[in-house]
């Protein structure tokens, strides 16, 4: 073999080698007999958000090119689903979902979920509708300025006397207090139960006699 052979030989497998490592290889692309496949639940659950997972893992049996197509297709087959379902390839038991066989990095599993026909709409990307500046500010629109509104109205005038007593506390002039009262019974010649009366004291002294002031007392009506 000469030496040419020998380099091309050399760049062919060099180059065939960098393609296995940046995975592109076309011998990916060859038919593949079995694919393992894990059934995951339609939605998330959970207080993590995970799907579920729905059985064993399975060998699903392809015989084909492994296509996103051609995988659906063979799980809707070996699970045995309804025609209205959809099959969806995710990326694992979070998500997202696979739409091209260049974003499978791992072929030892294929994470997929059943759902129905109406809810396919799960499946396509939301995007974020941009708002430009403009029209941002056409719809807060200009700020109103709101100037406090000036009274006309004046203060009733405050005489003098009601000004000084401001802050002052008021006494009061009478003091309701309880007492027990004692009677005694002359023809019985014994003391009756005694009794509770409330009374009005007025705190103006009355008249004194001795060591001894006098204070006026109004029972309270009950």
């Amino acid at each position: 073999m000469s030496k040419r052979n020998c380099k091309e030989d050399f760049a062919k497998f060099k180059e065939r080698i960098s393609k296995k490592r940046r995975k592109e290889d076309t011998t990916s692309k060859s038919d593949m007999d079995y694919i393992t496949v894990l059934r995951l639940s339609s939605h998330v659950e959970g207080r993590y958000q995970k799907y579920a997972r729905i059985g064993p893992l399975a060998n699903v049996p392809l015989g084909r090119e492994p296509t996103i197509q051609n995988i659906k297709e063979a799980c809707k087959r070996y699970f045995n689903v309804e025609d209205g379902s959809h099959c969806d390839i995710l990326a694992g038991e979070r998500g997202p979902s696979w739409t091209e066989t260049s974003q499978i990095n791992n072929w030892k599993v294929i994470h997929i979920r059943f759902i129905e026909g109406g809810d396919e709409c799960q499946l396509r990307d939301e995007k974020p509708v941009e708002i430009s500046s403009s029209q941002r500010w056409k719809s807060h629109g200009t700020p109103k300025k709101t100037t406090p509104s000036m009274s006309t109205k004046v203060a009733a005038s405050v005489p003098l006397s009601a000004m000084l007593k401001l802050g002052k506390i008021i006494q009061p002039t009478e003091e309701i207090v309880t007492v027990q009262l004692e009677e005694f019974k002359i023809n019985e010649k014994a003391w009756a139960q005694p009794f509770e009366a409330t009374l009005s004291l007025s705190k103006e002294k009355f008249t004194s006699g001795g060591v001894r002031n006098a204070y006026i007392a109004t029972p309270c009506q009950a």
